[in-house]
């Protein structure tokens, strides 16, 4: 399995969709970046996370440039979020964006951790109907899939047990 027929939709703080790499695939109709609110999602200076991220489920592989992503044939939509403060409807938007479209949601990013595991990170409500919505009704009743970091908190202990975004039960934590 190449990813071919497969359309990933990388959400993160931007995707360099111009890159040798990724830009076989991109499928701009399907892309935005909620930070500017316009439809191209190029990460700011800077910003290389969610083109790394990019690349590593669907960089173009075969072409001589040394990498092939996961799913190397698969193609690609980006979501510009996490780069500025968004609320809980923008990233329900960016987590529903063209469901029909995009299969997969890849999300290599979470809440920070604090270090205070008492603590527990949950989703807003219109995040999780984003995530039901998806499950049930994405790619004509299928449902999408929706991965998660997990592990993306920053600290050494970790545990994903604690975000609400990676252990819902619509998500696979990865």
């Amino acid at each position: 399995a190449d990813g071919t027929g497969i359309q990933i939709s990388i959400i993160d703080d931007g995707f360099a969709h111009s890159h040798t790499d990724l830009s076989p695939g991109y499928q701009s109709a399907d892309s935005y970046d909620y930070c500017s609110n316009d439809g191209d999602p190029n990460p700011s200076s800077g910003d290389g996370h969610g083109t790394s991220a990019a690349g590593v489920a669907g960089g173009r592989g075969n072409n001589t440039y040394g990498i092939a992503g996961v799913a190397y044939n698969a193609d690609m939509s980006g979501s510009r979020l996490i780069a500025c403060g968004f609320s809980d409807s923008t990233a329900a938007n960016a987590l529903s964006l063209n469901d029909q479209a995009n299969d997969i949601y890849s999300n290599s990013w979470g809440p920070p951790d604090t270090g205070n595991y008492k603590m527990e990170w949950t989703a807003g409500p219109l995040v999780l109907a984003a995530f039901e919505s998806d499950f049930t009704t994405g790619r004509g009743g299928l449902g999408n899939v929706i991965t998660w970091a997990g592990g993306n908190g920053l600290q050494n202990n970790d545990n994903s047990n604690y975000d609400g975004y990676a252990n819902a039960r619509q998500t696979i934590a990865v």
